[in-house]
């Protein structure tokens, strides 16, 4: 059987327009509802998240060139996070945990960082 990532809960902060958003128990199939603007679409893209921060920034990078939304380059190289980062709050980081079913947990506080440095920690966390 092949090594699929299957989602049990994900917390995250400070992400879009969830100051805190917390989904426990997704089972194999999962319907989300909701009125317009509740957060629908910002909850899926919360699961773009990876264990790997470059792997992160590639997912929303190709998912901002897929709804054609055009973002200043150099937003992306200070702070590869800041068009998801929620405007409305002081804090300037988004903070991530999802469990899953079948492999370990993740818990990542991307804060901001220029998109050059980040090979270079990956490499130091991975020592």
């Amino acid at each position: 059987m092949e090594n699929v990532k299957h989602i049990k809960n994900i917390i995250v902060q400070n992400f879009k327009c969830f100051d805190y958003l917390e989904v426990v128990n997704f089972s194999k199939y999962n319907i989300i509802l909701g009125d317009n603007n509740v957060g629908k679409t910002s909850l899926l893209e919360a699961l773009l998240f990876d264990e790997n921060i470059s792997q992160s920034i590639t997912n929303f990078q190709a998912f901002l060139q897929f709804k054609k939304i055009i973002v200043e380059p150099k937003a992306f190289s200070v702070n590869p996070f800041v068009f998801y980062i929620n405007k409305y709050s002081n804090k300037n980081f988004i903070d991530i945990k999802i469990d899953f079913f079948n492999s370990k947990s993740f818990n990542h506080k991307y804060e901001p960082i220029n998109i050059v440095d980040v090979e270079e920690k990956e490499r130091n966390e991975n020592k």
